[in-house]
């Protein structure tokens, strides 16, 4: 019965273990997120009517779109 109970809490552990790095990835996610749209805000609302992204020049609607999407 002891080794049946220890077995639980080593999987119990476990499990808790993974809930926190899922939490962890969770806020780290959201706060890319929130950074994203935070930079995407400013330079959508800075008036130009493109931006360059890592060298390409992206329309600011597609920006604006984005956005205004719900994240799924």
């Amino acid at each position: 019965m002891e080794t049946l109970l220890s077995g639980f809490q080593v999987e119990i552990g476990s499990i808790s273990s993974d809930i926190k790095i899922r939490q962890e990835k969770s806020m780290d996610m959201g706060l890319k997120l929130k950074n994203r749209k935070v930079f995407l805000h400013h330079e959508v609302s800075s008036g130009q009517e493109f931006v360059s992204l890592h060298g390409f020049g992206v329309d600011t609607d597609y920006f604006s779109s984005l956005l205004d999407a719900s994240v799924d």
